[in-house]
Formats: structure tokens, C-alpha cells, sequence
């Protein structure tokens, strides 16, 4: 559980894949109260050198993610480049 403004957001938010069926859920603090829950850290993440067979661009990927979704829901690839530094 992460907060909202989270930089594993924005490479992470549903849909990372075709067909992806995900979502995501936000929680008020009292709600996160009532459950007895807290934000965690974000996950150690692999890394990958991608690199497009059409274009020849390299792009570093978090391994989780399919290389057509890598950028940042409603955003732009060049967003997603310089949070990913």
C-alpha cells in the first residue's frame, strides 16, 4: 500500500499489460485508521535495458512492466524517462 503521490505510481498504475483487469483503491487516512493499515515502502524494483526493434530507442523498463506501457497513465513516455533519471 502506497500513497497516492508515490513515484512507483508512475510506472506501476493499471494497465501495465494487455487485457490488465487491475485497479486501484484510494484510502482516506481514517479509513487507513479504522483497518489498522499504513503506507509501506515501495518495492526494490529490477531494472531492464529495452530496446525498440523499430525505432532502436533504449528505454530502462522496471522489469514488471511491458516495455508498450511505460509511461505514465494519461502522461507521455518522456514524463515516465525523467522520474525513471
Amino acid at each position: 500500500m502506497l500513497p497516492v503521490g508515490d513515484p512507483f505510481w508512475q510506472a506501476h498504475y493499471p494497465v501495465n499489460a494487455w487485457n490488465c483487469k487491475c485497479g486501484v483503491t484510494q484510502l482516506d487516512e481514517d479509513t487507513l485508521d479504522e483497518l489498522g493499515l499504513k503506507p509501506s515502502e515501495p518495492p526494490q524494483e529490477e531494472i531492464y535495458t529495452y530496446i525498440n526493434k523499430r525505432t532502436g530507442e533504449v528505454q530502462r523498463i522496471p522489469k514488471s512492466v511491458d516495455p508498450s506501457f511505460n509511461y505514465p497513465p494519461g502522461g507521455t513516455l518522456d514524463e515516465s524517462a525523467k522520474d525513471a533519471g
